[in-house]
């Protein structure tokens, strides 16, 4: 994997082609290239980025957001993207009405008046709309893909340990979060100090001790 400068404010994601640009352009690469990476590289672009290229994907999708007050959840409406379809709870069917993104939205507020489920679907006055992603085919596997027991498995121990190791960072009070001094020089040097400290309890951790043939750990 090559290292790509990320600009300030843009996401992980947006560098995520590039990183993995030797896989991709690869000819002789075989059919066992598998991306790990967490939930800031599960969007549906990419997730379809990879199917597209035949990379099985070890990328983490968020779950869909349940609405406050325990109403019906996206995963409780049929969505059928061959017919452009979406069926509710209380099984009506309307259609998806594209936009030129190629998401769309899915609006059920013509029967949700009368319906006898509204009280545990919607509180809006306009009735129940469901939004459809461009990638909404792409995302929808990702996430089923992610309840596998066996993915999750793969995916927590095989997933890049360099997440867990700028999390130690950030769990001290002397966190790195937030800059405790002023001037880049003085933020780098801080920051260079607080890894130090975090690598030496790791190897207090792993057990270093000197020997009489050099370094070891336990």
């Amino acid at each position: 994997m090559r290292a790509v400068l990320i600009e300030p404010g843009c996401p992980d994601v947006s560098v995520a082609q590039d990183l993995i640009a030797d896989l991709t352009g690869d000819p002789q690469r075989g059919d066992d290239a598998e991306v790990f990476g967490d939930s800031a590289y599960g969007t549906g672009a990419f997730q379809e980025f990879l199917e597209h290229n035949d990379i099985t994907s070890g990328c983490k999708t968020q779950p869909i957001p349940n609405p406050a007050g325990g109403l019906f959840s996206k995963d409780h409406f049929t969505v059928d993207l061959t017919a452009d379809t979406v069926t509710c709870p209380n099984h009506v069917i309307v259609t998806i009405r594209r936009h030129a993104d190629g998401s769309g939205t899915a609006k059920f507020s013509a029967v949700c008046k009368t319906c006898p489920l509204r009280a545990r679907c919607t509180a809006s006055r306009a009735g129940r709309s469901i939004s459809i992603h461009p990638n909404e085919a792409a995302l929808a596997q990702a996430r089923a893909r992610n309840h596998d027991p066996v993915w999750r498995a793969r995916y927590r121990t095989t997933r890049p340990k360099i997440e867990r190791k700028l999390a130690h960072l950030m769990r001290r009070r002397h966190g790195g979060r937030n800059a405790r001094v002023r001037g880049k020089t003085k933020v780098d040097a801080d920051f260079n100090l607080l890894a130090a400290a975090t690598n030496l309890a790791r190897l207090a951790t792993l057990g270093l001790r000197s020997t009489h043939t050099g370094w070891a750990t336990s």
